[in-house]
């Protein structure tokens, strides 16, 4: 603006002026006087001070974001990890049921093959000592017949003798 005035205001002025709105003005800025003055702060001047502490605070922040980055990476990675190791266990613990049950579908197999063996050993057994007392009964019938033969032979004999021994007699009765 051409009319435009900038009037520089004494610290008095300025302590005056914060304590009264708040707001802090180095100097006032004044245009258009036609239609009457009208005041407005003028545009700030950044002092090399306020450069610094604006580029420290954005590297400060900057430190912050990249610093959160970091921790979340950090985080998403324990948590991938915990994830894994909790995949592992999960595994291992299935790995171990699975060897838990063959060893128990084994020691069963085992278990009814000895049990077979077992039966078929009874048997076998058993069969012996039927084909045993069988052998034991033909031979004590057998031996049993073939006293009951001698027997009746010397039964015969015996009667034979007696048979003669009385023909003997009657003969030499009748002589």
């Amino acid at each position: 603006m051409a009319n435009e005035v900038r009037i520089k205001l004494t610290d008095a002025q300025k302590a005056k002026i914060k304590s009264a709105t708040g707001r802090e003005m180095n100097e006032i800025r004044l245009g258009n006087l036609s239609s009457g003055p009208s005041a407005t702060p003028a545009k700030k001047t950044m002092t090399a001070r306020a450069q610094t502490a604006r580029a420290q605070t954005a590297r400060a922040e900057t430190a912050r974001a990249q610093t959160a980055r970091s921790e979340t990476a950090r985080a998403q990675t324990a948590r991938s990890e915990t994830a894994r190791a909790q995949t592992a266990r999960s595994e291992t613990a299935r790995a171990q049921t699975a060897r838990a049950e063959t060893a128990r579908s084994q020691t069963a197999r085992a278990e009814t093959a000895r049990a077979q063996t077992t039966r078929a050993e009874t048997a076998r057994s058993q069969t012996a000592r039927a084909e045993t007392a069988r052998s034991q009964t033909a031979r004590a019938q057998t031996a049993r017949a073939e006293t009951a033969r001698a027997q009746t032979a010397r039964a015969e004999t015996a009667r034979a003798q007696t048979s003669r021994a009385q023909t003997s007699r009657a003969d030499s009765e009748n002589l």
